[in-house]
């Protein structure tokens, strides 16, 4: 038998009295459509996190329903900032030591801005990275927003 999976984000959800479920998968995964398969969810309930930088190397955090794109645009639009990049899987490696596919918006407002897509509350339960690739977790999604502080707005397309 093989031990339950503890993560930060596990352990920040249970130390914010919020509700989940583990969702475990059978294999690492790394794209949205996987994880979504492993979780037994829609794509438009997988949360993902896009990350970015403004102009001056500011860490932008962009939660947005799995089943859409971001809008550079629009985002570099809401911040006022043309220079607004989105950063290479390398990047986020070398520079945050996050796995891309694996990123959770749990604790992520520690050291980026974290902006919400709206349309995330269009489902009631959203799946989110549980911070490593063999695992997911399913939480309600105003429950998502007490724990991940950010701005909400549209961005996504």
């Amino acid at each position: 038998m093989t031990a339950p999976i503890q993560t930060p984000v596990t352990e920040a959800l249970e130390a914010a009295g919020i509700a989940y479920t583990l969702r475990p998968h059978s294999r690492p995964v790394f794209t949205t459509e996987e994880a979504a398969k492993e979780r037994g969810v829609r794509t438009s309930q997988i949360v993902k996190v896009m990350l970015a930088a403004d102009g001056q190397g500011r860490l932008i955090a962009v939660l947005i329903p799995g089943h859409r794109r971001l809008d550079l645009k629009r985002l570099r639009q809401f911040l006022g900032d043309p220079a607004v990049r989105l950063l290479p899987a390398e990047q986020i490696t070398a520079r945050i030591g996050l796995t891309v596919g694996a990123v959770s918006p749990v604790g992520i407002h520690r050291w980026a801005q974290v902006l919400v897509d709206e349309g995330i509350f269009e489902e009631e339960l959203v799946a989110i990275s549980a911070g490593v690739p063999e695992a997911g977790v399913l939480l309600r999604a105003q429950d998502l927003l007490r724990i991940v502080p950010g701005t909400l707005g549209r961005f996504s397309e």
